[in-house]
């Protein structure tokens, strides 16, 4: 049977100061009131009945994710001991899925993207699910729409089909690079989603990973025998490591389907004006915001009850104003906010995280 698997871990710095440890980019109400966690689960809804939908995600998120998705199923909610990063959480959940599923099929989906075509998303998850029913890995990879540097890419063989032959996962390029992949044609963005079937999964964890694959053996027999501590000891003692690294580059038998999805990582504050309604001037204001002369800004009063944000004169600017906090930088520089976190943790400022 098919299964989803959404992972819904972090630390929510990219969208500080309005994202924090306990309240990351997938928690936040960015737009239309529900969270992008909340959106996810609702387009990917109609792929599985929701007993076959799960979520992974880290003890510091678990109340707050149960509260946002009260109709989740409690055993659904598949909640990490520790981080451990992608390999290692999709190892839980498979180990997890097994026991109920020996022959799954399995979808694994970020939980913090944007999709504007959610119809044509449905679409391609079909034909990744019929791949790996066949025995391939199978992946979604963006059409790109411009040179993107914060983004991973997918070579894919020449030829044509819905399913394309996976050449090469490929690591985020500088900017000549990027604009070279897309004048290729040949290269799609890497979107982060991916359709095992479980035997597949545990081969190529076998092949390329096997302290994680032993680590799954003895997270199965914990769980066999209901002892919380040992699956506990077990997850703490796996090495980090992204299921990128750990796997897909190195993995067998790849495919990918080629979609065009209106799809966004939603990766940091200036990626909001790509999949947000801006004004004439190319502002995206959310809040009480008073722009004057401002052009091609984001700007994001969450300061409280009757405060103001005001911006004069300025063009290509992130500017968040929260209660504690306000934040501003070029938009070209957004991803630098992780450099604030830094110097916050640093500094002692623990209570800002």
């Amino acid at each position: 049977m098919r299964h989803v698997v959404i992972m819904a871990g972090g630390l929510g710095t990219r969208f500080w100061p309005l994202s924090r440890t306990n309240r990351p980019k997938q928690l936040l109400p960015l737009w239309d009131g529900k969270t992008l966690l909340e959106h996810t689960v609702a387009r990917l809804g109609s792929l599985v009945p929701r007993e076959r939908l799960y979520i992974v995600t880290g003890r510091h998120l678990e109340q707050l994710i149960r509260a946002h998705l009260p109709e989740l199923a409690s055993g659904n909610l598949i909640v990490e001991p520790t981080a451990r990063s992608t390999a290692p959480a999709i190892g839980l959940a498979a180990t997890v899925i097994g026991r109920l599923d020996a022959e799954a099929i399995v979808g694994f989906f970020p939980s913090d993207a944007y999709v504007g075509r959610p119809d044509l998303l449905v679409e391609a998850c079909n034909l990744g699910f019929e791949a790996a029913d066949q025995g391939y890995i199978a992946t979604i990879g963006i059409r790109p729409t411009h040179p993107e540097t914060g983004y991973g890419y997918i070579r894919c063989e020449t030829g044509g089909g819905a399913v394309l032959k996976a050449a090469a996962f490929v690591e985020k390029p500088d900017f000549e690079r990027a604009r070279s992949y897309v004048i290729d044609g040949r290269y799609l963005w890497n979107s982060g989603i991916f359709f095992f079937s479980l035997a597949k999964l545990k081969e190529e964890m076998g092949r390329q990973l096997p302290e994680l694959a032993r680590h799954m053996t003895e997270m199965d027999e914990a769980m066999a025998s209901g002892d919380d501590a040992r699956l506990q000891t077990v997850f703490e003692a796996i090495t980090p490591i992204s299921i990128d690294y750990g796997v897909m580059e190195g993995a067998q038998d790849v495919v990918v389907v080629p979609a065009d999805l209106g799809w966004n990582d939603v990766g940091h504050w200036a990626s909001l004006g790509e999949v947000l309604a801006t004004d004439e001037q190319g502002n995206l204001c959310i809040g009480e915001v008073c722009p004057i002369d401002v052009e091609g800004s984001i700007l994001i009063n969450q300061g409280g009850k009757d405060k103001v944000l005001a911006v004069v004169g300025v063009e290509d600017l992130v500017v968040v104003d929260t209660d504690t906090a306000t934040l501003v930088l070029p938009k070209k520089l957004a991803q630098r906010v992780r450099e604030v976190v830094e110097w916050l943790k640093n500094s002692g400022r623990e209570d800002l995280l």
